[in-house]
This record gives C-alpha cells, structure tokens and sequence, in this order.
C-alpha cells in the first residue's frame, strides 16, 4: 500500500508539473480526480495481496509513462504545434492580444 501512495504522490507531482509548464495555468481539478481514481482503483487492488506487486508496479508504470511523454525531459521533443492549413489567415490561438 505504501508504494502506491508514493506513487500516487509522485504521479500528482508530474501532472502538475506538466501542466504548470505546458500551459502555465493549474490543474483543472477533473484531472487530479481521474488520476486519483485510477491510483484508488489499484490500491484497492492491493488489498488482495498476491496482486499488491502488480498493483504498486501498475502505479510506477503510469509515473514512468508521464515522465517519459515526448517533451518533459529536457532536450526531446515537445507536442507538435497545430499547423494552419493553407489559406488561413487567422493568427495561432494565443497571439493576438486584446486592446
């Protein structure tokens, strides 16, 4: 049980992380409660002992999963920008200021 609340905490921190450096905005809150879900889902999973290895591995699985997304590591490559199709000629989201 101890290695899924780690990596329960763990995972909170790189969602975080993520999304405080992707879009400098918090976590919307419907975020941290499917991830909370699942991490429940598999503690709960966890109380039957034979498959309480599983379970935290599962865990640790997911946190390496979001670590290793294109982007978060320094030095590998981020999402993809959206590209404008031809003959569009309205700014990116996010370039036009308000007056």
């Amino acid at each position: 049980m101890r290695g899924i609340a780690l990596a329960w905490l763990a995972g909170m921190g790189l969602l975080t992380w993520r999304e405080l450096r992707d879009t400098r905005h918090a976590v919307p809150p419907g975020r941290y409660l499917a991830a909370s879900g699942l991490y429940a889902l598999l503690a709960l999973l966890a109380e039957y002992q034979p498959a309480a290895r599983v379970a935290a591995l599962t865990a640790w699985g997911f946190d390496l999963a979001v670590l290793l997304r294109p982007g978060m590591i320094p030095g590998t490559a981020g999402p993809a920008q959206r590209q404008t199709p031809p003959g569009d000629v309205r700014p990116p989201i996010g370039t036009v200021k308000a007056a």
